[in-house]
C-alpha cells in the first residue's frame, strides 16, 4: 500500500470514529452521496456528516468555507482530502487547525482589540495583562492538543509495530508461498 493511500485510508479510520453511522458500505460511488476514502471501497462519510461538518464550519470560519465550497466544484479531489483532514482534526480533539477558530484563538484575538483600543497607558498596562493571560491560556491549548496528538501517533506507530513483528513471523511462509506462486506454471 502507498503512503498516500496509507495516510488516505488511515483519515478515513480517524473520520469512522468521528462520525460512525455515516462511514459504511454503501451503493452510490463518487461526490454525490458523500466523500469516499481512496484505496477503501466502499467506505465514505455519509452526505448528512459532509453537509454538518460544513455547516459548522461555516458558523466557525466563513472564508475557508466559501473556498470549500468552490473547490468542491473545481477539484473534487482536493476538496476530498480537505474535509477528511477536518473530520481527523475534529476527531482528535481540535475543532479546526489553521484557521484560528478555538475558543482560545478568539479570546486572544478579543483581548488584542481591547488592548490596541486602550486610551491611556495605564488602561494599556492592565489589557497587557489581560492579553498575556489570554495568549498563555491559547498556548497552554496547543500544547495540550499537541500532547494529545503525540499520543495518537505513538498508539497508530504501536500498532505498525506489531503488523510489522507478524510480518517478521511469517516471512518464510510468505516467501514460500510466493515462490511456488512465481515458478508454478500457469
Amino acid at each position: 500500500m502507498s503512503a498516500r493511500r496509507w495516510m488516505c485510508a488511515s483519515a478515513l479510520v480517524l473520520a469512522a470514529a468521528f462520525f460512525p453511522r455515516g462511514v459504511a458500505a454503501q451503493a452510490q460511488t463518487g461526490f454525490a452521496g458523500g466523500v469516499r476514502a481512496a484505496g477503501v471501497p466502499g467506505s465514505r462519510l455519509g452526505t448528512k456528516d459532509v453537509q454538518r461538518l460544513l455547516r459548522e464550519l461555516e458558523s466557525v470560519d466563513s472564508g475557508r468555507y466559501k473556498y470549500l465550497v468552490a473547490l468542491r466544484e473545481k477539484d473534487p479531489e482536493a476538496f476530498r482530502r480537505k474535509l477528511l483532514a477536518l473530520a481527523r482534526s475534529k476527531r482528535d480533539g481540535t475543532r479546526f487547525p489553521g484557521c484560528g477558530s478555538s475558543s482560545e484563538e478568539q479570546a486572544v484575538r478579543v483581548a488584542r482589540e481591547r488592548f490596541l483600543a486602550a486610551k491611556d497607558d495605564r488602561e494599556r498596562l492592565t489589557r497587557r495583562a489581560g492579553l498575556r493571560k489570554t495568549v498563555e491560556a491559547a498556548f497552554d491549548a496547543r500544547l495540550a492538543w499537541s500532547r494529545k496528538r503525540a499520543l495518537c501517533l505513538e498508539k497508530e506507530l504501536a500498532s505498525f509495530r506489531v503488523r510489522i513483528a507478524k510480518m517478521e513471523q511469517n516471512r518464510d511462509k510468505v516467501c514460500s508461498a510466493r515462490m511456488e506462486k512465481l515458478t508454478s506454471p500457469k
